[in-house]
């Protein structure tokens, strides 16, 4: 047994001595060269170490968080790599729950206003690529977004790398229904709705659509919907079926 050792991981750092084991956490080594901010309604940023709902690990230094005043999140883990982004803005109803979110270096993550989630789960991990979700979204269980394929497809003849990482652009006011999955270098428009157990593997620039199917395509035009149920949507409007 050496007199003297020192051993280091991601987090936690053990020293030996004379067989005597300290240990001591680098938890705010990490947090000290990342930054998670609380922007307050006034536009004022405040910085915090933790939040309560997300477990952060980072690698690297450099990454930096931008949270809602109101803390809306449950079950999440963010785990943020070198110089990467993340921003959140004013979700609605206290609705991000078990969201996993991966951004990679140089990487971008921005969900705007009124977005709603439940076990979400975002791979952004290009690197240098970005996810943008727009406005008033609603998002089903077991939705997956992926910028990048996470193994590369190589031309057999000469090597070269054929799938590189994309960017993720969804519009405002989309709802992805359950086990939904978007893939690189998608953009769809406003007000679409992905059925359930969908693969986007394009870009669709319609709005007012239905997308279904594995690979999904449009199967209905001229259509918006409602957070609201069928039934509580005639109550409050007042609407006739049609």
């Amino acid at each position: 047994m050496p007199l003297f050792s020192i051993e280091r991981n991601d987090i936690r750092t053990k020293i030996s001595f004379l067989g005597l084991k300290i240990s001591y956490s680098r938890l705010w080594s990490l947090l000290k060269n990342n930054k998670i901010y609380i922007l307050k309604q006034n536009g004022q940023k405040k910085r915090v170490y933790f939040v309560r709902g997300i477990k952060f690990k980072f690698f690297g230094k450099g990454a930096v968080c931008f949270l809602p005043e109101k803390n809306v999140f449950k079950n999440c883990r963010f785990d943020m790599y070198e110089n990467s982004f993340v921003e959140i803005k004013n979700p609605q109803n206290n609705w991000i729950d078990d969201l996993y979110l991966e951004t990679g270096p140089n990487c971008k993550t921005v969900i705007s206003d009124e977005c709603k989630m439940v076990d979400v789960r975002i791979y952004n991990a290009g690197p240098d690529c970005n996810v943008i979700i727009g406005k008033d979204c609603m998002f089903s269980n077991n939705v997956l977004i992926r910028t990048h394929d996470g193994h590369a497809i190589l031309d057999a003849k000469t090597k070269q790398v054929l799938n590189f990482p994309k960017d993720v652009v969804i519009g405002n006011h989309v709802w992805i229904a359950k086990n939904a999955a978007i893939l690189k270098g998608v953009n769809i428009c406003d007000n679409i709705v992905v059925a359930a157990n969908s693969l986007l593997n394009k870009s669709f620039k319609d709005s007012n659509i239905i997308l279904a199917g594995n690979p999904a395509k449009i199967v209905k035009t001229g259509v918006n919907w409602d957070f609201r149920s069928c039934t509580d949507y005639l109550k409050e409007e007042g609407a006739g079926n049609g």
